[in-house]
């Protein structure tokens, strides 16, 4: 008897290929992280081809399979980012996104999904690269439940602040800092850390960080997210600050 049909909704994160002509994909729905089995998916006629586009929003039909897989029948796209792949920023931005979702998360964990759709829209819409690379690790790491206080400071509560610390938790004022001897980061690394921390609004996807800050808080946030989780670097963060350093003059 076969299964009734269910309806996903959500976010493609990566494409592995299985079998001949077929895929199995990762969707980052309000529920988590789900894989989905898309037959035949390579085959010229297949209604699956969203499937195969990592940064859009689909809409999938079909049945739930053995061991959590999904079996995908049917697939409207409703944020098609195939575009973004012909500009070069954009597409290192999902290759980027490709790599932290395979190294850092697993099927059944949630994603900022809502959040990360703002930073794809952003970056479609030729904001800043890096600022937006940044929004986008800052909401990974709320995701991923490793908090940063960047409204006062993590150890005395005191709202004046001057620099901060990842293994800390956040940022930190200049008593605190000499009493436990962390390391210096200048102020504006410390607003350029908060920042990375702020919602994604229209107003914060906006803004613009400044080059040399903004590339090192960028290489700090990474370098700790794969120390937490004792991974290997991420492989495209090179290729990432390449594409942000040509910034438009």
């Amino acid at each position: 008897m076969r299964g009734a049909l269910v309806r996903l909704r959500g976010l493609v994160l990566n494409v592995s290929p299985y079998s001949e002509d077929s895929a199995v994909c990762s969707l980052a729905t309000k529920d988590g992280i789900r894989p989905i089995l898309a037959n035949r998916v390579y085959r010229p006629k297949s209604f699956l081809k969203p499937l195969l586009v990592p940064g859009s929003i689909v809409v999938v039909d079909g049945m739930e399979g053995g061991k959590g897989l999904f079996l995908a029948k049917q697939c409207d796209c409703q944020y098609d980012s195939s575009p973004l792949l012909v500009d070069r920023r954009c597409h290192v931005f999902l290759l980027f996104l490709q790599d932290v979702s395979e190294s850092l998360f697993r099927y059944g964990d949630s994603f900022p999904t809502d959040d990360v759709i703002q930073v794809l829209k952003g970056i479609y819409d030729g904001k800043d690269l890096l600022s937006l690379s940044l929004l986008f690790l800052g909401a990974i790491y709320k995701s991923l439940g490793i908090p940063m206080e960047v409204h006062s400071c993590v150890r005395c509560g005191k709202r004046e602040t001057s620099t901060f610390s990842l293994g800390e938790g956040g940022l930190l004022c200049a008593d605190c800092s000499r009493s436990i001897g962390a390391g210096a980061h200048t102020t504006m690394e410390a607003f350029v850390f908060k920042y990375a921390f702020l919602p994604p609004t229209e107003r914060n996807l906006s803004r613009v960080v400044p080059l040399t800050e903004g590339l090192g808080v960028l290489s700090l946030l990474c370098s700790h997210l794969c120390g937490y989780f004792d991974l290997s670097p991420l492989r495209t963060l090179s290729l990432l600050r390449k594409e942000c350093s040509n910034r438009p003059t």
